[in-house]
C-alpha cells in the first residue's frame, strides 16, 4: 500500500508541475503574439503612407500619389479620376489599419481590465484578416500597375515593408490561434 501512495503522489507532483510549466510558454506566445501585431501595425502604417511602392527611372509610385522625375524638379500629384484600380488597394489597405487599431483596443481593454485569453480568439482573427488584407493589397497592386503596362523596374521599399507588414500580421494571428483561450 505504501507503494501504491508513492505513485499516486509522484504523479500528482508530476501533474502539478506540467500544468505549471504549460501556462509559462501560453503567456510567453501570448507576449510574443502580440508583440508581432504591434511590429506588423507599425511596419504597415509606414507603408501605406511612403510613396515608394514602385519604383522606376521615371519616378516612383504609392498608394495616394505619383512623383515624375522626369522633368528637373521632381513633382508628385494624387491619382487622376481615370485612375479607379488604385481605390481597391487604398481601401484594403485602410481597412487593414481600421482592423489593427479595433485589434490594439481590444488588447489594450483586455489588459486593463486583465482579461486577455478570452479575448484572444477575437483577436487573432481580426489579426489574421488584417494580414491577408495587406498581402491582398501588394499583390494586386503589382499585378493591376504592371498590367496597366507601367512596369516598375523594381517594387519599392514600401510595397516590401507592407509585404513584411502582412506575413508578420499573419504569423502573429496564426500564434494567438494556436493558443488555449481557457
Amino acid at each position: 500500500m505504501n507503494t501504491m501512495n508513492t505513485c499516486v503522489l509522484f504523479l500528482r507532483r508530476v501533474a502539478r508541475t506540467h500544468s505549471k510549466l504549460e501556462n509559462i510558454p501560453s503567456k510567453s506566445s501570448l507576449y510574443f503574439g502580440y508583440s508581432l501585431f504591434f511590429l506588423g501595425n507599425v511596419f504597415h502604417t509606414i507603408a501605406m503612407s511612403a510613396p515608394h511602392w514602385a519604383d522606376g527611372a521615371h519616378g516612383h509610385v504609392g498608394l495616394w500619389v505619383i512623383c515624375n522625375r522626369t522633368s528637373p524638379t521632381a513633382s508628385c500629384h494624387t491619382f487622376p479620376k481615370s485612375e479607379e484600380w488604385i481605390i481597391f488597394p487604398q481601401i484594403f489597405a485602410v481597412f487593414t489599419l481600421f482592423l489593427s487599431l479595433l485589434c490594439a483596443g481590444f488588447i489594450i481593454s483586455g489588459f486593463v481590465k486583465e482579461t486577455t485569453l478570452p479575448l484572444v480568439h477575437a483577436i487573432c482573427n481580426l489579426v489574421l484578416f488584417a494580414g491577408f488584407c495587406s498581402i491582398v493589397s501588394v499583390i494586386y497592386f503589382l499585378r493591376r500597375y504592371n498590367r496597366l503596362g507601367k512596369v516598375a523596374e523594381y517594387a519599392g521599399w514600401a510595397m516590401k515593408l507592407e509585404s513584411v507588414a502582412g506575413s508578420v500580421l499573419l504569423v502573429g494571428g496564426m500564434l494567438l490561434f494556436s493558443l488555449d483561450p481557457s
